[in-house]
């Protein structure tokens, strides 16, 4: 099952990424890790850094994407994302939480970017 997740989570990620970079993002990272735990994008708009979790479902019978992201996953995005800051001297920058949320239906996907979310 962990294997089926992976190959899901790059599916979903990939999409994300087309969406960014068609919107002007530009992508600075893809599964940022560390011992505190991961973000999945890492990206630039308009002197702005965005820390972007994405979540594809299959269907909303459990619920969106969005509702995943929970006060626990936050605090965890929140911790790695200032490492990240931190390690890398980012100053003068604004910081943007988002989700991007997928959703498969028929083959075809919907997304909606879920900006700002407040941390």
């Amino acid at each position: 099952m962990k294997k089926y997740n992976k190959v899901k989570g790059d599916e979903g990620e990939e999409i994300a990424c087309d969406y960014l970079r068609k919107n002007c993002y530009k992508i600075i990272c893809r599964n940022y890790k560390t011992y505190l735990g991961e973000i999945d994008i890492i990206a630039v708009k308009d002197n702005c850094i965005h820390f972007i979790e994405v979540k594809l479902r299959n269907s909303r019978f459990y619920g969106g994407g969005v509702e995943a992201v929970n006060y626990y996953k936050r605090q965890h995005i929140e911790k790695v994302a200032k490492q990240y800051i931190a390690l890398n001297e980012i100053v003068g920058m604004q910081i943007q939480f988002d989700v991007i949320e997928i959703t498969k239906y028929k083959d075809k996907y919907y997304g909606k970017h879920y900006k700002q979310m407040l941390f």
